[in-house]
C-alpha cells in the first residue's frame, strides 16, 4: 500500500510540474512575441523596451526552476513505473525542455539583438562601455560557475548556460564589428585600439567557452551512458529472478520432471555469468570514468548505485550455484534410492516367485530339501530387514518424489507380506517334513512286522505232515491272525496319515504292501 501510495504521490507531482511548465512556456512564448515586436528595427527600441526584454530574460529562472522540479519529478517517479512509461515521460520532460530552450535562446537573441539596435544610436564611446561592460559581466558568470557538479539535473543545467553564454557570446560578435567599423570610419586611433582589445577579450572568451561546452557535454552524455547501463543492468537482472523466482524457492517440493526442469534453467542461468559480469565490469569502467567529471559531493551516490547493483548480481548468482548444488544432491540422491528400489523389488519378485511354489513334494527327501531351502531363504529375508529399514527412514526424509514414496511405501508392506507367509511356509513346511519322517519310521518298521508275518504266513501255509506239524502251523495262523487283529489300528492310523500327506498317488510299492497285509 506504501508503495502504491508513494507511485500515486509521484505521478500526480509530476503532472503538476508538467502542467505548470506548460503554462509557464505557453505564457512566456505569448509574452516573448510581443517582445519581439517591439525589438525589431522597425520599431525604434528604446531602453524602457530594452529593460523590458531583460526583465523577461531574467525571469527565465523560473521557467528554469519549473523545468527542475519537473525533471526531479520525473527521476522520483523513474523506479515505480515500466519502461515504456519511462520512455512516455521522458518525451513529455524533453518536449518541455525544448521549448524552454527555445524561449531561453529567442529571448537572448531578442535581448542581443534590441541592445544591437540601441547601441547603433549611441556614441561609440557610450557603445564600447556596454560591450566592456557586457564582457565583464560575462567574464564574472563564466568565473564564478563551478566546474564539476554533483548529479546529472545540475551538468544538465550548467551545460545549458554555458551554451546559452556562448551563443550570447556569438551574437555580440556583430556589436564589435560594428564597433570596429565605427572607430575605422571615424579614423580614432585610440577607440581602434579599445576595440581591438576587446576584440581579443571576445575570442579568448569566446575560446573558452567553447571549450566549457565541449567538456560539459561529455560529462553530460558520460553520465547518462552510465545511469543507462546501470538501468539496463537492473532490468536484466529482473527478468533473470522472474524466471528463477520459484525455482530458488527451495521450501516447496519438487517432483521428479519439475527437478530436470530447474536444473535446466540454473544451467542456463548460470551460464549468463560472463555475460553479467561484463556488464558489471563495464558499469565499473563507466563509473571510474563518470566520477572524475562529478563533484566529490554525488560520489557516494554513483558509488552506491553500483556497489548495489553488483552485490544483488553476485548473490543472485551465488543463491543459482547454492541451489543447483541442492538440486543436483537431490537429483543423485533421488537416483540412488530408485536404483535401491529397483533392487529390492526385483529381490521381492524373486523371493515371493519361490513362495509361490507350492506343490507337494511326494518324498521325505524332497520336502527336507524343501524345508532346507525354505531355512536359507528365511535367513535371506531375514538379512534384507535393515535394508527396509533403511529404505524406510529414506522415504521419511526424501523431499517431494511421490512416486518414490509410493514405491517404498509398497515394497515395505509387501515385504511384511513377504515374512508372514514366508513364515507360515516355513511352519507347515517343517510340520510336514517332521510328519513325513515318522510317517516314513512308523510305515518302516510296520513293514517290517508285515514281511516278517508274510514269512510265518507262508512257511505254515503248508496242510501236509503229521497231527503236531499241523496242530503247531495252526497254532501260527491263529497267532497270525490275533496279530492282525492287533495291529489294525496301526494300520488304519498309517493309511490315514499317508492319505494326508500326499495329494497325490501313494506309492504304489507302499499300497500293494499294505494291501497284501490287510488281506
Amino acid at each position: 500500500m506504501d508503495r502504491i501510495k508513494s507511485a500515486k504521490d509521484a505521478s500526480n507531482s509530476f503532472i503538476k510540474n508538467e502542467a505548470t511548465c506548460t503554462d509557464w512556456t505557453n505564457n512566456a512564448r505569448l509574452h516573448l512575441n510581443e517582445l519581439a515586436r517591439m525589438g525589431s528595427p522597425g520599431s525604434g527600441p528604446t531602453r524602457e523596451q530594452l529593460n523590458l526584454v531583460k526583465a523577461f530574460v531574467g525571469n527565465l529562472s523560473t521557467g528554469q526552476s519549473h523545468i527542475n522540479d519537473l525533471f526531479n519529478s520525473a527521476e522520483v517517479l523513474y523506479p515505480m513505473i515500466t519502461s515504456d512509461d519511462r520512455d512516455s515521460i521522458r518525451n513529455k520532460r524533453q518536449q518541455l525542455r525544448e521549448n524552454y530552450d527555445h524561449i531561453h535562446d529567442e529571448s537572448n537573441s531578442l535581448l542581443s539583438q534590441v541592445e544591437s539596435l540601441i547601441i547603433q544610436k549611441t556614441s561609440i564611446e557610450e557603445s564600447y562601455s556596454q560591450v566592456k561592460q557586457w564582457l565583464s559581466d560575462l567574464k564574472n558568470q563564466v568565473g564564478m560557475q563551478q566546474g564539476l557538479h554533483p548529479n546529472l539535473i545540475e551538468k544538465k543545467v550548467a551545460l545549458q548556460k554555458l551554451r546559452s553564454q556562448l551563443q550570447d557570446n556569438i551574437l555580440h560578435r556583430n556589436v564589435l564589428k560594428q564597433l570596429n567599423d565605427k572607430a575605422q570610419s571615424m579614423a580614432d586611433i585610440e577607440a581602434i585600439e579599445k576595440v581591438k582589445e576587446t576584440c581579443k577579450e571576445y575570442d579568448e572568451l569566446h575560446k573558452y567557452l567553447s571549450c566549457r561546452v565541449a567538456d560539459s557535454e561529455n560529462h553530460v552524455k558520460n553520465h547518462e551512458s552510465y545511469d543507462q547501463i546501470i538501468e539496463r543492468l537492473e532490468d536484466w537482472m529482473k527478468g533473470l529472478k522472474l524466471q528463477t523466482a520459484d525455482i530458488l524457492n527451495t521450501d516447496n517440493t519438487i517432483e521428479k520432471d519439475e527437478l530436470e526442469q530447474k536444473l535446466e534453467v540454473l544451467e542456463k542461468i548460470i551460464g549468463e555469468r560472463n555475460h553479467g559480469n561484463k556488464i558489471v565490469n563495464a558499469c565499473k569502467d563507466r563509473l571510474e570514468k563518470v566520477l572524475v567529471e562529478t563533484h566529490p559531493s554525488g560520489h557516494p551516490a554513483l558509488i552506491n548505485a553500483f556497489e548495489k547493483n553488483k552485490k544483488e548480481w553476485d548473490a543472485f548468482i551465488g543463491l543459482c550455484e547454492k541451489t543447483q548444488h541442492h538440486l543436483k544432491d537431490l537429483s543423485t540422491k533421488r537416483a540412488e534410492v530408485d536404483s535401491n528400489i529397483t533392487n529390492i523389488e526385483n529381490w521381492l519378485k524373486k523371493v515371493e516367485n519361490i513362495l509361490k511354489d507350492q506343490s507337494m513334494k511326494s518324498t521325505y527327501e524332497t520336502k527336507q530339501a524343501h524345508l532346507n531351502k525354505l531355512q536359507k531363504l528365511s535367513e535371506e529375508i531375514a538379512s534384507k530387514e535393515p535394508e527396509f529399514a533403511t529404505l524406510t527412514e529414506i522415504c521419511n526424509d526424501i523431499e517431494g518424489e511421490s512416486h518414490i514414496n509410493s514405491r517404498g511405501s509398497r515394497l515395505i508392506t509387501r515385504y511384511q507380506a513377504l515374512k508372514n507367509q514366508h513364515k507360515e511356509n516355513l511352519n507347515k513346511y517343517e510340520q510336514y517334513t517332521k510328519n513325513h519322517g515318522a510317517f516314513n519310521n512308523d510305515y518302516d518298521q510296520f513293514k517290517k512286522i508285515l514281511q516278517n508275518a508274510i514269512k510265518n504266513l507262508n512257511e505254515n501255509s503248508g496242510i501236509t505232515g503229521d497231527l503236531p506239524i499241523l496242530q503247531s502251523r495252526q497254532n501260527a495262523l491263529r497267532n497270525i491272525a490275533d496279530q492282525r487283529a492287533n495291529d489294525a489300528i496301526t494300520f488304519e492310523d498309517i493309511v490315514d496319515r499317508g492319505e494326508k500327506l500326499y495329494v497325490i498317488q501313494i506309492r504304489k510299492e507302499e499300497s500293494l504292501s499294505v494291501s497284501n497285509y490287510g488281506a
